[in-house]
Parts: C-alpha cells; structure tokens; sequence
C-alpha cells in the first residue's frame, strides 16, 4: 500500500494542515517534508528577526478515554529529546483532537518527560499540561471524522471532555493574555537592539 493511501496518514495529513495555517496565522514561515514516506518532523518554522527555527509535530489523535491524559509512542519522544538536545531547538507538539474537538500544544520542554504506560510504550501527560488554541470547526471536525482511526476502538461513552465550553473560553482568553504579553516583550527586545 502506498503511504498517503493510509487512512491513518491521510487523517494526520488533515490535521498537519490545520496546524500548518495555525502557524502561518501566527507569522511562521513553514518548512515541510517533501516525501511521500513516514518522516520524523512534520514542519520546521520561523518568524520575527531572530528567524530562530523551531521543529512542529502534530498529532491528529483522540486524548485517552480513561484519563485526562493524552500521549504518544515513547519512541518518537526519545526522537523529539535528541532533536531538541543536538539542535538546539524548541520541539513544539500539537493535538489535533477531534473527541475534545479543539487543538491543543505544549513545548517538550514544558511537558516534561510525563510518564510511560509500559504495556503499550506510550509516553503520556495530563492535559492540564496542554494550551488550549481553538476549537475545531464543524467542517474541520467532519473531515477528521471522515477517516476512523485506532481511537475508536475505546468506549468514550462515558468520558468528559477536559476542554468543555467554559474552559475553552478561559483558556482562550488564558492565551490571547500571553500572547500580546509575549508581543508586548517582543517589541520591548526589538527596541532594546
């Protein structure tokens, strides 16, 4: 089977997509693979002065249904640690999450190293630990749920969703707040130069 026939790959490709506008909304410029094979970073970006490149990847996955805890392959952390450790660089993860219907990030580095649910090697973290971004449109939620993935195979039945209506307001609002911080002190450096 060719690798983009996946439905695994093409439900990470929709995901990848979002995040890739996300980032361009937010002055990146995005650098990504251009090979059709399973590749360890989805993007690299840049923005601002400094054009200090960052590594992005994305994970188009359900959080766990038994815990406000999401993760991933303890394999691929181990690759994001050896590339933030011999680059240098800031590893940022994205949850593309379509039970929580809203993307979610952290920086590795902020995450932490989380704990390892041994019988599955899936390195996983509370989702306290996450930033809210937005929600999901009905549009963007139609096209993830169009491609079943692993994560329906759980009984979400009676699972919560951790960024409910009031919490994706105040973590949005939680954000905006830090972002015209992190500009505020942009503009602060860059006068400074």
């Amino acid at each position: 089977m060719v690798w983009d026939d996946k439905t695994e790959v093409k439900k990470g490709n929709i995901g990848e997509a979002i995040i890739k506008i996300e980032l361009e909304n937010e002055g990146y410029v995005v650098y990504s693979a251009i090979t059709d094979s399973p590749h360890k970073i989805d993007y690299f970006a840049h923005k601002g002065k400094s054009k200090d490149v960052i590594a992005v990847e994305i994970k188009t996955k359900k959080r766990m249904c038994t815990s406000d805890e999401t993760g991933f392959d303890e394999y691929d952390y181990i690759h994001y640690k050896e590339v933030q450790k011999k680059h240098n660089m800031t590893v940022y993860i994205y949850f593309v999450d379509d039970f929580e219907e809203c993307i979610y990030y952290q920086t590795l580095e902020k995450l932490g190293e989380g704990r390892l649910l041994k019988n599955n090697n899936i390195r996983v973290w509370e989702l306290e630990k996450m930033d809210f971004i937005r929600e999901l449109s009905d549009v963007e939620l139609l096209k993830l749920r169009a491609y079943p993935s692993d994560d329906d195979k759980y009984d979400y039945s009676n699972t919560t969703q951790f960024f409910g209506k009031d919490v994706k307001i105040y973590r949005a609002e939680e954000q905006k707040q830090k972002d015209i911080k992190e500009k505020m002190l942009d503009l602060v450096r860059n006068l400074n130069k």
